[in-house]
């Protein structure tokens, strides 16, 4: 029986099968509804209709029954064996109705017995929704589904099982698998955002009871990047979660009609609303753990149908990886505890889905495949701010621009096609033959993705295909290939993961799920080693590889790691593994943070001095604004992608600007300049505590903190009250301080005899936030202000000076508001802070009356001055015109 959508299709369908060479000859076409469908009322003469056409040995015969309604209920036609559905019902009671017609029992002695029939529905997520829902098994994304409810699905698919299509054959489902299948619509959404979606979770979260909220809290503080991310929630007690009853309410009402509801469900539903509003929250502190899953999920070695829950997930990660990319202190038996808040079918699914995608690429070839499998790297999110994934683009721009090869994208490096035409094409630049040759080595220092060596790889492949086109006649077989592809990796390309997870994404990456040998390996503890000793990792590096010499070494390394202690500051590394690369090859190319390039961040000053004074460096690229690189990524002093070849001398970096315009103003004015402005300003925490203080206040160190000696820190104020009173007079024997108190600039008095003597207190000075904006130049400075004697700040402001007479202080308050000096600024302020060293190549200036500079004018004709003084070209001075903001 096929049933259809309705009487004019039917007798469409009928017109066709009775023309068909198989259909039109083998089978009896009876279409009960040729003449109308009597609103699914079936007559006498429609049974016998359709017994007629089967006749009195139905062994012998082959019918289709065509129909709407009719012979749906009610009716029973035994020898029938089973049910086409064309139709696009979504009543489960229809639906099954339906298919019990095919499912009575019948035999015959030509016949024998009936032992199976079928429901056949091209609509495998319908079929299996009405299913679900016949035994009100909740189906919905996030709903919590009872053993109970599970248990009567079971026995339903006991008697009825449903059977789907998996690779070449077919499989039962299972009431998991089923719930999967139902929602692979929320999973392929959860696989396209990276899992940073709300369709992951379930309705757990609005269970939450007091045990639960106190998890949470404690999930808070870790995952938490800010101050104000780690503070605990606030719930209020009448806000705690569903109980089963309530829940169960909430979604019984929202069946119903409102003047059918129960004064129960009007009130479950109410609160299931409020507590929707607390699963965002909830949801919010759960999605830095959940966007770090697909990439494992990714390089995961599970069967591609295996049902990967939460706990199973977490039990395949080893331990060495799961501390690499999952955040500081969340560790496997904490995670646990909170996958019940997680959607297992969807997990489950979307887990699947990854896996298939990537297996299903096995059968491209590999350029097309790079095509495919970037698509879904595009998915992936960064997991922390130690791990910067490299996108698809800027491993294309990086190699493009330093090493050449084959690239994905145009010219600018921003779409892949031109025009509606594939961008892809060959650069060609001065290392490009040194590098992709036949017996060449390319080493990625620090694998996370494989992307880079997929690169490499593709390059060298693109070669060797062009080669075998014109051998063949541009008829290269897959089989060779595959060949060619092989080669390469086990020939040319080597990696260097530092856990065994970033082992098998990169693995994954090049292969998918062939066998082919591979030159990835793990290197334990190569962050460490690197920091002891460069040279001697490097060798043991060059040992796992059989000692080769490496043509190039590529890549992204990682950037930092978490301090140790409490209050300890994030250490870069990505400069150890510069020094580690450079000991591998002599030519060296990577992307890693710029800050370097103006002696500013944590490195060592001394490293930080080293590579600008090394000939043998130079900067393809520079980008203040990390965000065009790495998307939703801020890295404070931009990104560099450097070039180091130990065969050429390039000339010293020395004073690096991102500018032509500012190289050529910073030359003309130090030209003759050899005094800095830099002197006047002072470091940082001027103003300090005194021994008396101390002694006066013993539980002062507690309250302010370890690691603040005796400065008077930022939140000073905030945590002492007591001392920094709002009512004082200098007169008095008070200071008067500068700080911050609740977002807000604001004076407190303490005690002289609390603050040690220094140059700055009985003098006039300028005082400056130490951090302001971004780092861009040209930035306004946060409202410097003029400091009378016996006026001083925490350690949020430094301090410009010190002078004798306010007159002075009032000529420097303008020469740092001017255009000229901010811009000489940026030179070496490239993140929100302005420490003394950033003020380093801002020139000193005669502040007083007998100045070359007349600083009774305005600031703007202040700047005229200055450009005149240093011979700056219109160029220069539209470069600074148009670049710094004003200040009044």
């Amino acid at each position: 029986m096929s049933i259809m959508p309705g009487v004019k299709e039917a007798n469409a369908l009928e017109k066709m099968l009775k023309q068909h060479p198989v259909f039109g000859m083998e089978y009896r076409i009876v279409n009960v509804v040729k003449n109308g469908d009597n609103e699914g009322v079936a007559s006498e003469s429609d049974v016998d209709l359709v017994k007629d056409a089967i006749g009195d040995d139905p062994a012998k015969t082959k019918t289709i029954t065509l129909t709407v309604r009719k012979l749906t209920t009610g009716v029973t036609i035994k020898p029938w064996t089973g049910v086409l559905f064309l139709s696009n019902t979504n009543s489960a009671m229809q639906y099954l109705q339906a298919a019990f017609r095919a499912q009575t029992p019948y035999s015959s002695e030509s016949f024998g017995t009936k032992t199976d029939c079928y429901i056949f529905d091209f609509a495998p997520d319908r079929a299996l929704t009405v299913m679900a829902a016949s035994t009100q098994l909740n189906t919905g994304v996030g709903k919590r589904t009872s053993s109970a409810q599970k248990g009567k699905m079971a026995e339903l698919m006991n008697f009825l099982p449903i059977i789907g299509e998996t690779g070449n054959g077919m499989k039962p489902f299972k009431v998991d698998t089923m719930l999967a299948k139902i929602k692979r619509v929320y999973a392929e959404k959860a696989v396209r955002t990276g899992f940073d979606d709300d369709s992951l979770y379930s309705d757990e979260l609005l269970m939450l009871k007091d045990a639960d909220l106190k998890d949470f809290n404690n999930l808070k503080a870790i995952v938490g990047t800010t101050k104000a991310e780690k503070k605990p929630l606030k719930v209020k007690i009448n806000d705690q979660g569903l109980t089963d009853e309530e829940y169960n309410d909430a979604l019984k009402g929202k069946k119903r009609k409102k003047k059918d509801r129960t004064p129960e469900q009007e009130a479950a539903m109410d609160k299931m609303k409020q507590l929707k509003k607390q699963r965002k929250t909830m949801i919010s502190i759960l999605r830095s753990i959940s966007i770090r899953i697909p990439m494992m999920i990714y390089g995961m070695d599970v069967e591609l149908d295996e049902d990967v829950n939460i706990n199973k997930f977490t039990n395949k990660v080893d331990d060495q990886s799961w501390k690499e990319f999952m955040p500081k202190g969340v560790t496997k038996e904490l995670f646990k505890k909170f996958s019940k808040y997680y959607d297992q079918d969807v997990f489950i699914e979307a887990g699947r889905i990854i896996r298939n995608r990537v297996k299903s690429l096995d059968q491209s070839d590999p350029i097309e495949r790079a095509r495919q499998l970037v698509m879904i790297f595009g998915t992936f999110r960064n997991p922390d701010k130690e791990t910067v994934l490299t996108p698809w683009r800027v491993v294309n721009m990086h190699l493009g621009k330093t090493i050449g090869g084959y690239s994905f994208y145009d010219d600018d490096f921003n779409n892949t096609t031109v025009d509606g035409v594939d961008a892809s094409h060959w650069i060609h630049t001065d290392y490009t033959s040194q590098v992709f040759k036949r017996d060449s080595h390319i080493l990625e220092i620090n694998s996370k993705t494989g992307l880079y060596p997929l690169y490499a790889a593709m390059s060298l492949y693109w070669q060797e295909f062009q080669k075998q086109k014109q051998a063949t006649a541009d008829n290269v077989s897959f089989e060779n290939k595959l060949m060619i592809w092989q080669q390469i990796l086990r020939e040319n390309i080597f990696c260097v993961a530092k856990t065994p997870m970033a082992k098998a994404i990169a693995t994954r990456t090049l292969v998918g799920y062939r066998d082919f040998d591979t030159n990835i390996e793990f290197v334990d503890n190569i962050v460490e080693n690197a920091k002891k000793d460069a040279k001697a990792e490097a060798d043991k590096i060059k040992e796992v590889f059989g000692n080769l010499k490496f043509d190039v070494v590529i890549g992204n390394p990682p950037y930092q790691q978490e301090g140790k202690g409490d209050n300890a500051r994030d250490e870069p590394i990505y400069n150890d593994f510069m020094e580690l690369s450079y000991k591998l090859a002599n030519l060296v190319t990577l992307i890693t943070p710029g800050r370097f390039l103006f002696n500013a961040g944590q490195t060592p000053k001394s490293w930080n001095k080293k590579m600008l004074n090394d000939e043998h460096l130079k900067i393809i690229l520079y980008e203040q604004n990390s965000d065009k690189i790495f998307p939703r990524t801020d890295i404070k002093g931009g990104v560099a992608i450097t070039l180091r070849d130990s065969h050429q001398q390039f000339g010293k970096i020395g004073d690096f600007t991102p500018y032509s315009e500012l190289n050529s103003i910073l030359k003309k004015v130090w030209r003759n300049d050899k005094e800095s402005f830099s002197t006047l300003v002072s470091s940082r925490g001027t103003f300090r505590f005194s021994n008396k203080f101390f002694e006066d206040w013993p539980q002062a160190k507690k309250k302010l903190g370890k690691g603040s000696g005796n400065m008077i820190v930022s939140n000073a104020f905030d945590k002492l009250p007591e001392i920094f009173r709002e009512q004082g007079s200098i007169d008095d024997g008070d200071l008067k301080l500068l700080g911050r108190l609740n977002g807000h600039r604001l004076f407190r008095y303490i005690k002289r005899q609390y603050v040690l003597n220094n140059g700055y207190i009985d003098k006039y000075k300028i005082m400056v936030p130490e951090a302001n904006g971004t780092g861009a130049i040209g930035e306004i400075l946060s409202t410097p202000l003029i400091g009378e004697p016996l006026i001083g700040a925490t350690d949020t402001f430094i301090s410009i000076g010190p002078f004798d007479k306010k007159n002075i202080a009032e000529n420097v308050l303008k020469y740092i508001k001017s255009k000229f000096a901010r811009t000489m600024l940026g030179v070496k302020k490239i993140t929100q802070h302005n420490p003394r060293a950033t003020w380093a190549k801002v020139p000193m200036q005669n502040f007083t009356p007998e100045s070359d500079i007349d600083w009774s004018k305005s600031i703007f004709e202040i700047d005229q001055q200055l450009y005149r003084k240093y011979g700056l070209s219109e160029n220069e001075i539209n470069f600074i015109e148009s670049k710094v903001q004003e200040m009044k």
